[in-house]
């Protein structure tokens, strides 16, 4: 488990995250930490915002891009 926010350049401690369902519960995704992500709550809104490009970077992370 990583000890931050996965957002890129994010340093909030894991503790004070939010458990993110990378495929979402609702539509019949799995409540296991394989598929969760730990976001801070600023990200956690972010990722569910369609005004933001989400990238899953090949090191674990997450890219957040504003679309213009």
């Amino acid at each position: 488990m990583h000890p931050y926010c996965l957002a890129e350049n994010c340093r909030i401690p894991a503790t004070w995250c939010e458990a993110h369902h990378n495929d979402p519960w609702s539509l019949g995704g799995r409540t296991d930490l394989a598929d969760g992500s730990l976001l801070c709550s600023k990200h956690h809104h972010y990722i569910h915002d369609p005004a933001y490009t989400v990238e899953y970077l090949a090191h674990g992370g997450i890219r957040f891009t504003r679309r213009r």
